[in-house]
């Protein structure tokens, strides 16, 4: 089970995994699981189970199947049907398939809201490992702002340290980030539960994998539609777009 802040790529993350290890990847989105009734629901965990036990059954010694699940909380959230809930509790813990003594099938489950888990479904026996994926510190997070600036052929005229700490400090046009989400899964909240929640998602996300790279192929466009130079087949913007993408952001 992995848990990490908002935007990170975990799923990209699995997925280079799997590659490397010549696993058979499987992605189980929880928008295309969850269905109307619980019944749906059901009979899709049940098809993504089955299919997997199948290609597993397939594979040789050195291969094997990856289910992924994105988002799991909300499948295995506060809102879990009691269905929904005895059905993964069972797959997750059958001995005649996922836990069977020649199984070659890997189930992980990636979440923002680790807090919001289902306990009995994420313990010892469903689920072993348990990962938690910080943001970047400093360090690296400006390491991956220099290799995205190379894929992108982006040339950054600008101290790539403090183009890091100047886009940190961005403040967001939208004030409300993933509210909605924490609202209805917390309930009712007071002004100043809002306004806390508010400023972790905002801080989380300021340093997140997914923003940097947002940040690049911004800068990047905002560099095309102003003033650029081509140079060695790089696209070169100099400290003034910066620091005018950065005001205007």
């Amino acid at each position: 089970n992995l848990c990490s802040p908002g935007g990170e790529k975990v799923m990209e993350l699995i997925s280079q995994i799997t590659k490397k290890e010549s696993l058979i990847f499987i992605k189980a989105e929880s928008k295309d699981i969850i269905g109307h009734t619980s019944a749906n629901t059901l009979n899709s965990l049940d098809k993504i189970f089955t299919k997997a036990l199948q290609l597993s059954k397939l594979c040789d010694d050195k291969e094997g199947v990856v289910i992924f699940f994105d988002e799991f909380d909300a499948i295995c959230g506060p809102q879990m049907n009691s269905d929904v809930r005895a059905t993964l509790l069972g797959k997750l813990a059958d001995k005649e398939g996922i836990r069977s003594d020649d199984s070659k099938l890997i189930v992980v489950a990636a979440t923002n809201y680790y807090e919001a888990l289902d306990e009995a479904t994420i313990r010892k026996g469903r689920f072993d490992v348990h990962v938690k994926i910080d943001n970047p510190e400093k360090q690296y997070a400006i390491e991956i702002l220099k290799n995205l600036c190379e894929l992108e052929k982006l040339a950054v005229g600008y101290d790539i340290g403090k183009f890091y700490d100047d886009i940190k400090n961005i403040e967001f046009k939208n004030k409300n980030p993933n509210l909605s989400t924490f609202y209805r899964k917390q309930g009712k909240l007071t002004e100043e539960e809002i306004v806390e929640h508010i400023e972790h998602e905002r801080n989380n996300f300021r340093v997140s994998g997914a923003f940097l790279k947002n940040t690049i192929q911004d800068l990047k466009r905002y560099a095309f539609n102003t003033r650029l130079i081509i140079k060695n087949n790089y696209i070169e913007t100099n400290q003034d777009i910066v620091d005018s993408f950065i005001k205007e952001r």
